[in-house]
C-alpha cells in the first residue's frame, strides 16, 4: 500500500488493514540441517548474507557457503562448510557471559513467573466464578450409568 504521510494517518491505515488481514506467517524455504548458518553469516567483504549450496565433485557433493552479490570481490568464491561453522564455534566458546547478564536474565525469569502465577490465580478464580453460576447448591453431578444393573 502506497501513502502519503499526514501526521499519523498513513501509520493508521496500515495498522487497520493489518488488523483485519488473515495474519500470514513467512517461513524460510532455504531452512535446512545441512546449512544451520545460512542466512546468518555475512560476506566479510560487503556485508551480504551468504548463502549455501552443495557443490559435485569428482563422484561426491562438498557444502559451502558463498557470496552471490555481484561485484563484490569475493563473489562467486566457495568457502568449506567446516571452515565457516568451525569458525563458528570456536566463536561461541569464546563468548562468557557477565555477571550483569546472570542479574538481569534472573530478573526477567521472577517477572515472567510473577505474571503467569497472577495470571493463573485469575484464571481459577474466574472458573470458580463460573462454576458457582452454573451449579446450585441443590444440583448435584452423579455418575453416569454405564448400563450396569445392580
Amino acid at each position: 500500500m502506497r501513502c502519503i504521510r499526514t501526521d499519523t494517518g498513513c501509520f493508521f491505515k496500515k495498522i487497520e488493514e493489518r488488523l483485519n488481514s488473515k495474519t500470514k506467517v513467512h517461513t524460510r524455504k532455504d531452512v535446512n540441517e545441512d546449512f544451520p548458518l545460512r542466512g546468518a553469516v555475512v560476506c566479510g567483504r560487503c556485508d551480504t548474507w551468504l548463502t549455501a549450496c552443495w557443490s559435485k565433485g569428482r563422484g561426491t557433493h562438498y557444502p559451502y557457503y558463498l557470496c552471490r552479490k555481484r561485484g563484490c570481490d569475493s563473489y562467486g568464491k566457495s568457502v568449506r562448510r567446516d571452515v565457516i561453522e568451525g569458525e563458528f564455534e570456536a566463536l561461541l566458546h569464546s563468548l562468557k557471559p557477565t555477571p550483569g547478564l546472570f542479574t538481569v536474565a534472573r530478573k526477567m525469569l521472577e517477572n515472567l513467573w510473577s505474571h503467569r502465577l497472577a495470571t493463573s490465580e485469575a484464571r481459577v478464580k474466574n472458573l470458580k466464578t463460573e462454576l458457582a453460576k452454573t451449579a446450585t447448591p441443590d444440583q448435584t453431578i452423579s455418575q453416569p450409568d454405564f448400563g450396569h444393573r445392580d
